[in-house]
């Protein structure tokens, strides 16, 4: 009987850390998130199109070493940073399988209010900033 009881507990607990956990990415994935849209082409970048989307938005910084990277800065100081690629694995060229990918790329990042301008890094050298204090704001009628 003991071990009934003691099992069941351990049930109950369980169900509770997946609730919990199952809560804590629903409220990830019902907030607007930063999205810049970029056009790519031979390590130049040009900025499509920037807005704020509703869903996951992303908490947690992607440091991998790649040779591009991007923060969103407000106040003087890196709300949010990560690294990307311009890569594309695939087994259709001659290269081993990995080209230079060319196009549209989108960068996520979290919508934080203090946000001011994200910058983009070519092996650490800034090479574009894009002012993002706007995005989502609507027009004031007088």
């Amino acid at each position: 009987m003991y071990k009934k009881i003691l099992a069941l507990l351990f049930g109950i607990a369980y169900l509770i850390g997946i609730i919990t956990i199952v809560g804590s990415d629903a409220n990830l994935c019902s907030q607007d998130y930063l999205s810049l849209e970029f056009k790519y082409n031979n390590g130049n970048f040009s900025v499509v199109d920037k807005n704020l989307q509703q869903g996951c938005s992303p908490n947690y910084l992607h440091k991998a070493g790649f040779r591009y990277s991007y923060n969103l800065e407000g106040k003087n100081r890196s709300l949010y940073d990560a690294d990307f690629s311009n890569l594309l694995y695939s087994d259709n060229n001659e290269s081993g399988g990995i080209e230079d990918a060319q196009g549209n790329l989108v960068l996520a990042m979290p919508n934080e209010k203090e946000g001011e301008k994200v910058n983009l890094y070519d092996e650490g050298k800034k090479i574009l900033e894009v002012k993002v204090y706007d995005v989502g704001a609507t027009s004031c009628r007088i």
